[in-house]
C-alpha cells in the first residue's frame, strides 16, 4: 500500500527567499570582480571572476527542486541531478538551517559528495515534516536509518 507521502517534494530558491542576503552577496561578488579586474589590469579578469563566482554559487541563485517517492530521493540542482535510493540512506539530519541525506552514518567533510544537502524552501516546516515522515517510515520498514532531528523541541536522535 502506498504511503501518504508516496510522491512528495518542494522547491527551494535561496536568492528569492532571502533577498537581503542576495543583495549583500551580489555586492560582494561585484567588489571582488572589480578587484580582480584592477589586479589583472583588464576588464576580462573582472568578468571572468564574476562568472566563476556566479557559477560556483549556482545553488543560491537558481532554484533547486526536491522530489521523492517510496524508492528514491532526487535533488534537481541547477547544473545536475542527484539521487539516492531510500534503501541506501543511512543518515538523515533535519535542522532548521538545512538538512542532509547521506549513504554514510558518520559525517565527513572529506566525503561531502556522499549525500544530498537540503534547503527547505518557502515552507520549511512542511518540507522538514515530509522528510521526517518518509525517513521514519523507511526506518520502521527495516532500513537502518539514523535520524537526527535538530528542530527546537525535538529529540536530538530518534
Amino acid at each position: 500500500m502506498a504511503e501518504a507521502w508516496a510522491s512528495a517534494g518542494w522547491t527551494a530558491w535561496p536568492a528569492a527567499e532571502r533577498p537581503l542576503r542576495t543583495v549583500i552577496l551580489l555586492i560582494f561578488i561585484a567588489a571582488l570582480s572589480v578587484l580582480a579586474g584592477m589586479i589583472g589590469g583588464d576588464v576580462l579578469w573582472g568578468a571572468t571572476g564574476a562568472a566563476l563566482l556566479l557559477a560556483t554559487l549556482n545553488r543560491w541563485f537558481l532554484p533547486t527542486s526536491y522530489r521523492f517517492d517510496e524508492d528514491l530521493f532526487e535533488a534537481g540542482f541547477p547544473l545536475r541531478r542527484r539521487s539516492i535510493d531510500w534503501k541506501n540512506v543511512r543518515r538523515v539530519v533535519i535542522d532548521p538551517q538545512g538538512g542532509w541525506l547521506s549513504g554514510r552514518r558518520i559525517e565527513s567533510r572529506l566525503r561531502a559528495g556522499a549525500g544530498l544537502d537540503l534547503y527547505w524552501g518557502r515552507e520549511p516546516d512542511r518540507a522538514m515534516d515530509l522528510v521526517m515522515t518518509a525517513a521514519t517510515a523507511k526506518r520502521d520498514a527495516g532500513v537502518p536509518i539514523e535520524i537526527a532531528d535538530r528542530r527546537p523541541g525535538s529529540k536530538e536522535r530518534r
